[in-house]
This record gives structure tokens, sequence and C-alpha cells, in this order.
């Protein structure tokens, strides 16, 4: 897909606040905005500010734990009840599948830090695809497990991590990008230059035993 950009660093500088700028910004009247090689925080005034720099790289083998745990953390979220045995057969599952998608080349998948402390991920998802006319690759990608944890939401981070994805997908020459949103996350995509496809179904057989809804398809 074009416009995606240069493939991406194994690791990456992309957030960074002082609180000496913010204290500028707040002597100026102006609200925390971003700018290049940083952002301010837009934190609740009785919150301290301390610097924080957040780094993004490219999850390996040893990582597959970490990813799981974030997915668990992601799926437990977006539905109203689970029981601690689905979640941890869900969480063997995910081990798996990680384990799996990453031997095997399917997927890249980065983790965003605040020092040492993991606080957010985004994986790409390699899938086979036919030709098409005017096309030449045959490789179309799919979005996955875009999270970040609740006290580092609004940050900055979501959009750090899909900046990268984009670029990886862009160096891998894939043709057709897609994600699954929820509400939550619909804005940030569309700003990205994601849009609404009206022309797909998803096929949801019947099913004696009801699901809870999963609000998104992440």
């Amino acid at each position: 897909m074009a416009g995606f950009g240069n493939s991406p660093r194994s690791t990456r500088r992309v957030l960074e606040s002082g609180a000496a700028a913010h204290q500028m910004q707040r002597q100026k009247g102006a609200p925390p905005r971003a700018v290049e090689g940083g952002a301010f925080l837009r934190l609740p005034s009785k919150m301290r500010l301390v610097q924080s720099v957040i780094t993004i790289r490219r999850a390996g083998l040893d990582d597959i734990p970490l990813l799981a745990e974030m997915r668990v953390r992601s799926s437990v979220e977006r539905r109203s009840y689970v029981g601690p045995a689905d979640v941890e057969n869900f969480h063997r599952n995910s081990l798996r599948g990680f384990a799996a998608a990453l031997e095997g080349g399917l997927l890249h998948s980065w983790i965003a830090f605040d020092g040492d402390r993991p606080v957010g991920t985004a994986s790409l998802m390699f899938l086979p695809s036919l030709p098409r006319f005017g096309v030449d690759v045959e490789r179309d990608g799919r979005i996955r497990n875009v999270y970040v944890a609740p006290e580092y939401r609004r940050r900055g981070i979501a959009l750090a991590l899909m900046r990268v994805v984009l670029e990886e997908a862009s160096h891998a020459n894939v043709d057709r990008l897609t994600l699954g949103t929820s509400d939550q996350g619909r804005a940030l995509y569309e700003r990205l230059g994601f849009v609404q496809k009206e022309d797909e179904l998803i096929y949801q057989p019947r099913s004696t035993m009801p699901i809870p809804r999963d609000r998104s398809a992440g």
C-alpha cells in the first residue's frame, strides 16, 4: 500500500514529555499539544507530570508470554463476562497462536515500553491472497491486537504503534490492509486513512450456547 513510509527501525524513541516544556505551554495559556519529536501529555490537574519516554521495539520469540498476556487483557476488557477457566484456556491458546505465527513468519509484533514496563502492543499478520487486476503482489495484511494499558491511553501510544505497523506493511509490499475496531478506536484508524467497507460480510453460525459479544474484531 502506498504512502506508508519507510521500514521501521528495531527500536525507536517515539514519545517524550518534560515538565519544563509543559509548564511553558501552561504559561502561554495553550493546551498541551503534539510537537515534532515528542508529545505533551494531557494529564488531570491533580496528577503530577513526570518525564516519560516511550520506546517501541519489535517483539521476538522471548516476548511470546508478554504478547499473550496483553492479548488476554485486551480480550477480557472487551467482554462483559468471562470465567477464570475461559481466561486460562484463552491464555494457553494465545501462547500457542503467537508461537506458531511468529515462528512461521506470518506475524510481526511490536511492544511499547515505558522504561522497562510494557504498556502497549500491535501486530501485523500476513495473509496469502489471489491475484487482482492491476496488483502485482499476492499478500494481504490484517492488523491484530492493538492494545494500550488503560492508564497509558490518550497519550499517542496507539498512534505511534500504528505508524510502525503501517511502515512495516509498506515495506512488506502488502496490498490490502484491514483491521477490526471498537467505537473507541474508530477515530484513530479513520485519522490514519482506514475507511468503512460495506461489501463484506462475516459468517457467524448459530450456537446453542450464548457467547459474550466481543465489541472488536482485533
